[in-house]
Protein backbone atom coordinates (compact mmCIF):
# COMPACT_ATOMS: atom_id res chain seq x y z
CA UNK A 1 0.00 0.00 0.00
CA UNK A 2 1.03 3.33 -0.74
CA UNK A 3 0.97 6.21 2.12
CA UNK A 4 1.25 9.88 0.91
CA UNK A 5 4.25 10.51 3.10
CA UNK A 6 7.80 9.03 3.93
CA UNK A 7 6.89 6.46 6.95
CA UNK A 8 8.74 3.79 8.42
CA UNK A 9 6.97 0.02 8.87
CA UNK A 10 5.53 -0.87 11.77
CA UNK A 11 6.63 -4.45 13.38
CA UNK A 12 4.69 -5.97 16.29
CA UNK A 13 8.15 -5.62 18.31
CA UNK A 14 8.40 -1.85 17.57
CA UNK A 15 5.28 -0.15 17.89
CA UNK A 16 2.96 -1.34 21.22
CA UNK A 17 -0.43 -0.62 19.74
CA UNK A 18 0.19 -2.77 16.72
CA UNK A 19 -1.03 -5.77 17.99
CA UNK A 20 -3.58 -4.09 19.56
CA UNK A 21 -4.35 -2.48 15.94
CA UNK A 22 -4.38 -5.96 13.95
CA UNK A 23 -7.11 -7.03 16.95
CA UNK A 24 -9.73 -4.19 15.58
CA UNK A 25 -8.87 -5.19 11.61
CA UNK A 26 -6.25 -2.45 10.72
CA UNK A 27 -4.95 -2.39 7.23
CA UNK A 28 -1.38 -1.17 7.82
CA UNK A 29 0.27 0.75 10.75
CA UNK A 30 2.95 3.81 10.18
CA UNK A 31 4.67 5.66 12.23
CA UNK A 32 5.13 9.40 11.16
CA UNK A 33 6.30 12.59 11.96
CA UNK A 34 3.61 15.07 12.88
CA UNK A 35 3.70 18.79 14.63
CA UNK A 36 0.12 17.37 16.42
CA UNK A 37 1.55 15.33 18.88
CA UNK A 38 3.90 16.43 21.87
CA UNK A 39 6.56 13.89 20.89
CA UNK A 40 6.80 14.90 17.22
CA UNK A 41 5.22 11.40 16.04
CA UNK A 42 2.20 10.03 15.59
CA UNK A 43 1.09 6.21 15.06
CA UNK A 44 -1.11 6.28 11.54
CA UNK A 45 -3.11 3.20 11.50
CA UNK A 46 -4.85 2.83 8.48
CA UNK A 47 -8.71 0.49 8.37
CA UNK A 48 -11.25 -0.80 5.52
CA UNK A 49 -14.36 0.55 7.61
CA UNK A 50 -14.96 3.19 9.92
CA UNK A 51 -12.85 2.20 13.66
CA UNK A 52 -14.43 4.01 16.21
CA UNK A 53 -13.98 1.31 18.71
CA UNK A 54 -10.08 1.32 17.62
CA UNK A 55 -10.29 5.36 17.93
CA UNK A 56 -12.18 5.70 21.37
CA UNK A 57 -9.84 2.83 22.94
CA UNK A 58 -6.62 4.71 22.16
CA UNK A 59 -7.70 8.06 22.76
CA UNK A 60 -8.95 6.79 26.29
CA UNK A 61 -4.90 4.83 26.05
CA UNK A 62 -3.12 8.22 25.33
CA UNK A 63 -5.35 11.09 27.30
CA UNK A 64 -5.59 12.79 24.13
CA UNK A 65 -7.73 13.20 21.05
CA UNK A 66 -7.35 11.33 17.97
CA UNK A 67 -7.73 12.04 14.44
CA UNK A 68 -10.23 10.03 12.43
CA UNK A 69 -10.15 10.83 8.69
CA UNK A 70 -11.66 9.36 5.28
CA UNK A 71 -9.40 8.50 2.79
CA UNK A 72 -9.47 6.35 -0.69
CA UNK A 73 -5.75 4.08 -0.56
CA UNK A 74 -6.44 0.77 -1.73
CA UNK A 75 -7.97 -1.57 1.14
CA UNK A 76 -7.97 1.77 3.05
CA UNK A 77 -10.71 3.68 3.68
CA UNK A 78 -9.90 5.12 6.85
CA UNK A 79 -6.89 6.66 8.75
CA UNK A 80 -6.32 7.31 12.32
CA UNK A 81 -3.61 9.33 13.99
CA UNK A 82 -2.55 8.46 17.54
CA UNK A 83 -0.50 10.92 19.02
CA UNK A 84 2.70 9.35 20.56
CA UNK A 85 3.45 9.46 24.14
CA UNK A 86 5.88 9.39 27.07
Amino acid sequence: MEHPYDEVKLTPASLGCHSVAVQFNAVDCVWRESERSLTGFVAEVWFAELPSKFAIKWAEVVGYAVKVRRVDRGAARFAVSVPCVV
